[in-house]
């Protein structure tokens, strides 16, 4: 079972593994405003997997998902 994610976890590991500036960053921004391409997309999920212990599946995120969304995504159940 994975750990409680929040937005702060997700903003967190977009600035470590994505170089995203933390400036940039807000609930409502979508993956495609911060330049994640289709490959970006398939590597967040699978960063999500290691460092929150989900079990997303790799094409769970699209460009129009809302930072928001991802972390609702990332809930279990």
């Amino acid at each position: 079972m994975g750990q409680e994610v929040n937005y702060d976890d997700l903003a967190r590991l977009l600035v470590r593994v994505f170089r995203v500036d933390p400036a940039d960053l807000s609930p409502g921004v979508t993956l495609q405003q911060l330049n994640l391409d289709s490959l970006a997309l398939v590597e967040l999920a699978v960063a999500c997997n290691e460092q929150f212990g989900t079990t997303v599946d790799e094409t769970s995120f699209t460009s129009e998902h809302r930072l928001a969304d991802v972390v609702d995504l990332l809930r279990p159940g």
